[in-house]
């Protein structure tokens, strides 16, 4: 195979990849560490931009003013995010967990789990989302009760993952993980380098994912929650995850050239052009957009193949950005990588107090969402590079 055999580039990457391979020995990607805080970053902004009238469920919003070129623009925002960060976020996280699984093994793997997932998890869904009602409530002037009451007296009724529908999900196929290799006979090496997918084979991958997405979406149209999951969109989370395990035993991430993201990258760019245009295009008078998130229309299959294509496209290129041009570390960035697993998991509290903050500055939807987007990232890594410090929290966050 050419590719594991020349001087330099993919193939001298690939060979100081696999070369030693040793699963018990922990290793550290710079660029995928880098990347995590770029896409945690996204999630405060995409929040943010749900908060001044962006479609999306979030805690506190505050209902735009006629301002339809701004609320364009962070629909827009929105509906690229939606298409790739949590699917790259699932890839990335389940490119850790072999190595993770092969060195500590089952017991103590999950073990790990259910600390560093599920205590956060349950912190969240007892006391944290109950606090974060309490808190948009007040700002909406819906109660004037203290923090106190509330909790005792509705908190139960505000059980729930909210953001943390990620945590959640990442420790379900983290046992699903455990299950799959117990069942199955460990691979032997545990990395074998494997040549990148063709275009073709992409190709076959993205309409395939396009399928099942609209045929899941007969049943649960994306948007909607089940048990707090949003369902209809978790083809390509689930296809995420499986890629990054892939990834890890073949050497994926180390493979994508500079030729496969621009041909992505690119269809991925014309399809933010015209997919937008083709929707609003396609939508009917009646039921508006409805007809794109599910449901037995040329719409919801265009939707689909529209973020299939993105998901990809972008997933790609910033895989291959971040390893090529922005794999370097240094104290910010090593902190923030750090720190970025505990700045997703409390940035609703900054996103929903700078929020009434910002709102109070007479302005378009969009310019709060400007303003309100560093504040809310700086603030929110800011305290996590704190809480992380406290020692009962460094063993967990």
């Amino acid at each position: 195979m050419a590719a594991t055999t020349s001087a330099g580039g993919a193939g001298y990457r690939l060979r100081s990849h696999f070369s030693p391979v040793d699963p018990l020995v922990p290793r550290r990607q710079d660029y995928l560490d880098n990347l995590k805080v770029c896409l945690t970053i996204l999630v405060i902004c995409h929040h943010s931009a749900i908060a001044f009238g962006a479609p999306g469920n979030w805690y506190f919003v505050i209902r735009p003013r006629a301002d339809t070129l701004g609320e364009f623009w962070m629909t827009l925002f929105v509906g690229i995010n939606q298409a790739f960060f949590m699917s790259l976020f699932f890839a990335i996280s389940a490119w850790f967990m072999p190595r993770s699984y092969d060195r500590k093994g089952a017991g103590v793997f999950l073990r790990d789990r259910l600390l560093r997932l599920g205590l956060p998890l349950v912190a969240f869904l007892i006391w944290l989302n109950p606090s974060l009602e309490w808190m948009s409530h007040r700002l909406d002037g819906v109660t004037d009760t203290s923090y106190q009451f509330f909790l005792w007296n509705y908190g139960s009724r505000f059980i729930g993952a909210g953001p943390l529908w990620f945590v959640e999900s990442l420790l379900i196929f983290s046992f699903a993980y455990v299950l799959i290799r117990a069942l199955r006979t460990a691979p032997s090496p545990p990395q074998q380098p494997r040549p990148f997918p063709g275009h073709l084979a992409i190709f076959s991958f993205v309409f395939f994912m396009a399928v099942i997405a609209f045929l899941v979406r007969l049943v649960v149209p994306a948007g909607q929650s089940v048990f707090g999951l949003g369902l209809g969109e978790f083809p390509l989370y689930i296809a995420g995850y499986i890629i990054g395990v892939k990834a890890w035993r073949y050497g994926w991430f180390e493979l994508i050239d500079r030729s496969r993201a621009r041909v992505w990258g690119g269809a991925a760019a014309v399809a933010i052009v015209l997919g937008p245009l083709a929707i609003i295009l396609g939508a009917d008078a009646e039921t508006g957009l409805r007809a794109m998130m599910g449901g037995l229309t040329a719409l919801s299959f265009l939707y689909a193949l529209w973020q299939t294509v993105l998901c990809v496209g972008i997933s790609m290129t910033l895989i291959w950005l971040f390893r090529e041009k922005l794999m370097g570390t240094g104290p910010l960035p090593r902190g923030m990588a750090r720190s970025a697993y505990t700045a997703y998991i409390i940035h609703p509290f900054f996103v929903i107090a700078f929020t009434e903050l910002v709102a109070q500055f007479p302005s378009m939807p969009l310019v709060h969402f400007m303003l309100l987007c560093p504040l809310a990232v700086i603030s929110t890594f800011v305290s996590a590079w704190f809480l992380r410090r406290l020692p009962l929290l460094r063993q967990i966050l």
